[in-house]
């Protein structure tokens, strides 16, 4: 029942049909998960959940993961990144 929500706004985009990725990756950089959502107009809200598991379906072990948030804009790729920790 465990589950991280990860909520952001995407505004000032003017393309539509743009892909707003999260991935997860472990500290050796290696990703473990990919979550896409693509929308006609990727402006707006987004809570996008992970349920600690990898692309394979498997829980991942315990500890500190990257997550990063991007997307193609206007001006280019756009990436934000921050740390989460997983407990069992």
């Amino acid at each position: 029942n465990d589950r991280a929500t990860f909520n952001f706004s995407v505004g000032r985009l003017s393309a539509a049909d743009k892909d707003v990725r999260v991935t997860i990756h472990d500290l050796s950089g290696a990703a473990i998960r990919e979550l896409a959502e693509r929308r006609a107009d990727p402006r707006g809200d987004y809570a996008i959940p992970w349920f600690g598991e990898d692309d394979s379906g498997q829980l991942v072990p315990p500890g500190i993961y990257i997550i990063s948030v991007d997307l193609d804009s206007d001006s280019g790729r756009e990436k934000v990144a921050t740390t989460i920790e997983l407990a069992y």
